[in-house]
């Protein structure tokens, strides 16, 4: 594929510099990215991309005798095979818009959809982040019994077994840029959750605001909300519920009045789960047309402007990661 049939009417280095300024508005607003393992799309490769997990060695607890060699250990590792997909969007425009129109529409209309962009990639690691097999419920035993949120001993209960599964505390993520550039934290496990679950989280005993961290640097990102039992909450809204799958709504938001709505929070440690970034310049690509004549539009009458994207992701360790259902108040008090 020739550049011109890549990128559209713009050159490779105008493309560039397109697809930083669209990653630059649309990374601030992503979270799911800050804690998972992260590989960047290889260029000019097969349709899959590997994460290596090594595996675990026992502890040596025989003495060392005088003289003589160990036996050693040789190491083992988990490859996890992720199959690559394309994800994109356009908006079209008309030659009168791009003559008529007060506002730079090709301008506009990429800020728009680097946002849908971000958002595309965030629904896509949700999804897979969501998968895991080790599922605890704020009340009951299954998600239909679900109508309360979860406690500071349930969240306890939580990291101990994260603890158990030796999955480790996240004591580094990614910066919110375009690059691959990482920040270290204090140690602690992240949760990801709706923004519906931050009133109630509020409502812990022990529960620690951002404000109250004391070190503006330590903010894992804008969308952090606060931390309680080793746990760090970062909350968007893109964190859908389960409508109508818990039990009786009582006091708790639901859609149809009935039953309540029930709410994943996700619990991750280092590794549990691994991304190809919507970062660096092979991660996706602009694609501007202009409206100029052509066989298909002999008058010029149309033009585009869109994106692509490679993804792929998923689950690195199912223990190291535990989903949490939960239902939310509706009438939160002070």
């Amino acid at each position: 594929m020739s550049d011109i049939e890549k990128y559209g009417d713009i050159k490779p280095r105008e493309a560039g510099y397109c697809w930083k300024e669209l990653l630059k508005r649309a990374i601030p607003g992503m979270v799911t990215e800050l804690v998972l393992q992260v590989k960047p799309m290889p260029a000019k490769n097969t349709g899959t991309i590997i994460f290596r997990r090594y595996n675990r060695i026992n502890p040596a607890l025989t003495p060392l005798a005088e003289g003589v060699t160990p036996s050693g250990e040789k190491p083992t590792y988990t490859d996890v095979v992720i199959q690559l997909q394309q994800f994109g969007d356009l908006i079209f425009y008309t030659d009168v818009i791009e003559d008529l129109h007060p506002d730079n529409v090709v301008q506009e209309y990429g800020n728009i959809l680097s946002e849908q962009m971000a958002e595309t990639k965030e629904l896509l690691n949700i999804a897979s982040i969501s998968a895991g097999t080790t599922v605890y419920y704020a009340n009951g035993s299954a998600r239909s019994a679900v109508n309360t949120f979860t406690t500071v001993g349930q969240l306890k209960k939580i990291v101990r077994y994260l603890r158990i599964q030796k999955a480790k505390p996240i004591t580094m993520v990614l910066k919110s840029t375009p690059n691959f550039a990482s920040q270290p934290i204090q140690s602690s496990f992240v949760a990801y959750c709706s923004t519906d679950c931050v009133a109630d989280l509020e409502a812990l005993p022990g529960f620690k605001t951002v404000e109250q961290y004391g070190n503006p640097d330590q903010r894992l990102s804008d969308y952090e909300v606060g931390a309680v039992a080793n746990i760090r909450f970062i909350a968007t809204s893109l964190f859908y519920a389960w409508a109508d799958a818990g039990g009786a709504a009582g006091s708790m938001i639901t859609t149809s009045g009935t039953s309540a709505d029930v709410y994943p929070i996700l619990i991750l440690g280092q590794d549990a789960a691994c991304t190809v970034p919507l970062r660096g310049a092979t991660s996706g690509y602009p694609i501007v047309t202009s409206t100029k004549p052509d066989k298909s539009d002999p008058l010029g009458q149309r033009g585009s402007v869109g994106w692509k994207i490679w993804h792929g992701g998923g689950i690195l360790y199912d223990p190291y990661l535990a989903r949490l259902e939960v239902a939310c108040t509706l009438n939160p008090t002070i």
